[in-house]
């Protein structure tokens, strides 16, 4: 895309803040081929263990819903349907190692590409099995294909998938990708959203959100944006596409794919047949929850003050805080009734710890077993030392303590600028596995991302070690 193009999309990139995303359950097929664990690309890094509608927002921009809604086959044929991986953020794991995608803005010298980094090894590689491949932007490497530039992504169903835009000589074409695990193949899954180029008027730029890719029972829920300008400003126009994987169909959360008026959607969760995500409406956010088998959105009357931190217990229970944030609400949709659950703070809080005098939350996450509750940051200071602390108060599903610990003198040896980020984007909940993905405490940049895990069973004890599971490079 020429610079003006790419310096938007970079920004949209960054923008991963307004959009915190959950991530997706997998089944692996296969592991990396032998073709690609023999090619040594740049050196080995080592760690140690959908329609036909026309419409024209921001001026004379058309814009095709859906466009060319025809579903390939992909790398193994049929696409399982499975449920959206509770508590997941950003990694993407199997049992023989971790993928990842390197973001690279235009100022920064790279290829942006996808990885993959063996477990046992530490060894980080180019996801691409062809040894000849020099993965520099050609357009047979899976890993670096310049054809397409990534936004979300995620793994799901044994596969990598990937939101993309594609610019032709006329038109922008905003595409579902599907990579394979060995590196071997990359497919188009479908085109959900076309935007004409103008020689006249106002010509704007695809926006990619980068972050993690939310799909449940084959829906992919996809954050779109477009704007006239490199800088984030009155000229962005949003949108949000529900992508069915079996059928290629295309819907719209908004009455238009995309407009100045449109909100993100954000928080976005899942639970039975049901996808549950925030939007602003005026002055207030409301969640909504959108069912999977008819594609019916109801939005819940919750008591003013929501800002969009919740968790979904069961389908007739949701957690949330209001803006006093030191007290858990529990909203029930059956009834459409809320009660105050839990205070947070101090001996109000009911239960067996010794909860600081503030804890106000800033997440609330969910593995589908327990509830994470993350604490705002807190600076103590005793007579001239300052120290900063962060709780996680672990809960089962009837808000129950299980654990209480202060993450500060566990991971004191880290940039604190991920630690102490007041959303919960850097954490992710995987089973018997929780990871952390933390800066360099001298690394000021976006690259150097350390991911970090621990047992879950000693996380529950209050006694996290966590050791180093691979870098973002």
């Amino acid at each position: 895309m020429k610079n003006a193009g790419k310096k938007a999309i970079y920004l949209a990139l960054l923008a991963v803040l307004l959009f915190s995303l959950p991530g997706c359950s997998h089944k692996e097929t296969e592991g990396p081929g032998k073709d690609m664990e023999e090619q040594n690309p740049g050196g080995d890094k080592e760690v140690t263990p959908g329609g036909d509608k026309k419409v024209t927002p921001g001026g004379d921009i058309k814009v095709t819903p859906g466009g060319d809604k025809e579903v390939k086959p992909g790398l193994a044929g049929k696409i399982i349907s499975e449920d959206l991986q509770h508590g997941n953020q950003f990694v993407m794991k199997t049992e023989k190692g971790y993928y990842y995608y390197k973001y690279v803005s235009p100022i920064e010298q790279g290829i942006p590409a996808f990885h993959y980094v063996d477990a046992a090894t530490g060894r980080d590689i180019y996801l691409c099995n062809k040894p000849e491949c020099k993965h520099d932007g050609n357009s047979f490497c899976v890993a670096t294909n310049k054809k397409y530039d990534i936004g979300q992504v995620c793994l799901y169903s044994g596969r990598i998938f990937a939101t993309s835009v594609e610019e032709t000589d006329t038109q922008f074409l905003w595409k579902l990708l599907t990579i394979a695990l060995d590196g071997s193949e990359m497919s188009e899954i479908a085109t959900y959203m076309t935007m004409d180029k103008v020689a006249l008027g106002e010509k704007q730029f695809p926006m990619l959100f980068g972050g993690w890719l939310p799909i449940h029972r084959n829906k992919a829920v996809i954050s779109l944006g477009a704007a006239g300008t490199v800088y984030v400003d009155d000229t962005v126009q949003y949108g949000t596409a529900i992508l069915d994987l079996d059928t290629g169909k295309v819907s719209y959360l908004d009455e238009e794919p995309l407009s100045r008026e449109n909100t993100q959607a954000t928080g976005i969760s899942a639970y039975g047949d049901y996808i549950y995500y925030c939007k602003v409406e005026g002055r207030k956010t409301v969640l909504h929850q959108y069912c999977v088998k008819d594609g019916t959105d109801t939005s819940f009357k919750l008591q003013p003050g929501f800002k969009g931190t919740y968790a979904v217990v069961d389908e007739d229970n949701i957690i949330y805080i209001r803006s006093v944030a030191n007290i858990l609400y529990s909203y029930h949709p059956s009834t459409g009734v809320t009660e105050e659950a839990k205070k947070m703070s101090g001996s109000e809080s009911g239960g067996s710890f010794n909860f600081p005098i503030s804890f106000d939350v800033a997440s609330l996450i969910s593995d589908g077993t327990y509830i994470y509750v993350i604490q705002s940051p807190v600076d103590m200071v005793l007579g001239e030392d300052v120290t900063r602390h962060r709780h996680i108060c672990v809960m089962d599903r009837n808000l129950e303590e299980i654990a209480l610990f202060n993450l500060g003198p566990v991971l004191e040896d880290f940039n604190d600028r991920m630690l102490y980020n007041p959303t919960h984007k850097y954490w992710s909940f995987l089973g018997d596995e929780i990871y952390v993905m933390l800066d360099e405490k001298e690394d000021e940049s976006l690259n150097g991302r350390l991911i970090y895990k621990c047992n879950r069973s000693d996380f529950l004890e209050g006694n996290p070690e966590f050791t180093l599971a691979y870098k973002k490079e």
